[in-house]
């Protein structure tokens, strides 16, 4: 099976805050998942950071992409 992650990060802690990064990893996830007749693409993971409750952490990242 073919994998992918997609990863938004809207939310930094040092840096300023992006805007619809996690919009379009939402938009790319969903892309990849299927093909147009329903049946599976990729196994996709997805990770998003959208607030200061919701970070992505370095390690976490690191075994999504192991993974």
């Amino acid at each position: 099976m073919r994998k992918a992650l997609a990863v938004g990060i809207d939310y930094y802690t040092n840096v300023s805050p992006l805007h619809g990064c996690v919009n379009d990893s939402f938009a790319v996830k969903a892309m990849l998942d299927r093909h147009a007749d329903g049946s599976v693409n990729f196994g996709t993971k997805h990770l998003t950071a959208a607030g200061p409750n919701d970070l992505v952490g370095r390690d976490e990242l690191r075994q999504a992409i192991e993974s």
